[in-house]
């Protein structure tokens, strides 16, 4: 979902002072996963004395969460570029999870990530950024459940990314994803699917990084199977493959060249 100064997200403390900027585009090593559209703006907390710390809370069902914080320094005006410019610590559910973090002293100015698991208890994940040198930032939040129904929802700086929520009680992962193969990566029209044994029923879902099904068939009785796409206009990037059979659910990240 984005977040945007003019639009800031919901899950965005109201209260705390804080803004939005950096280039629109970003190039640079980045294995983190997440596209790299997100690591160009970004959210921070100004250096202000009155100013107040940079606040999220998001409104999530008790259980057990993998968080993924995003980060990357930019060379846009102000920005930083040596070690000790930028420390900042993170709290979560008012647990220290990040202290003295110094983005450049741990990427230069690639991308990095960092990723905790956490127990909300009371209805909220609240995500606190604490101000130790310069200002803190984050460029993207993505918070995935491992205990319970599946989800995720996903937050960037200055670009919608993807928002996901699976409330059905299909399991969440196949139960051997590892005899699966799903082919090629980088795709151009096609994406091949083979199982290690036939599935009566196997549903498969190609979603953009903006949230939108560009592509959704179902299939049965098959080992293997072929998801044309050629019919489909779609321009080159990172697509989500939702793979669905009776035995449980399989996600992948593939290129489209």
């Amino acid at each position: 979902m984005a977040d945007t100064q003019t639009s800031p997200i919901s899950y965005l403390d109201a209260g705390c002072l804080n803004y939005t900027c950096g280039a629109t585009s970003w190039s640079g090593t980045n294995d983190t996963g997440a596209p790299n559209e997100i690591f160009g703006p970004n959210r921070y907390s100004p250096d202000y004395a009155y100013a107040s710390q940079m606040a999220w809370n998001f409104p999530l069902s008790s259980g057990t969460y993998q968080v993924n914080l995003y980060f990357a320094e930019t060379p846009y005006a102000g920005g930083v570029k040596a070690s000790g410019a930028r420390l900042f610590g993170v709290k979560m559910e008012n647990n220290t999870v990040l202290n003295n973090f110094d983005i450049y002293a741990t990427a230069g100015m690639n991308a990095v990530k960092r990723s905790f698991t956490v127990s909300v208890t009371d209805g909220t994940l609240d995500i606190d950024f604490v101000r130790i040198v310069g200002n803190p930032q984050v460029n993207g939040i993505e918070i995935i459940r491992t205990s319970g129904s599946a989800g995720a929802r996903t937050v960037g700086t200055g670009v919608e990314i993807s928002t996901a929520d699976h409330t059905d009680e299909t399991p969440n992962e196949l139960s051997d994803p590892a005899s699966m193969s799903v082919y090629p990566n980088p795709f151009v029209n096609e994406i091949n699917v083979k199982f290690g044994a036939e599935h009566e029923q196997v549903s498969v879902a190609v979603m953009a990084i903006s949230g939108e099904v560009v592509y959704q068939q179902q299939f049965s009785e098959t080992e293997e199977l072929t998801a044309d796409l050629s019919g489909v206009s779609l321009p080159a990037g990172v697509y989500i493959v939702t793979i669905t059979t009776e035995k449980g659910r399989e996600v992948r990240k593939m290129l489209k060249q």
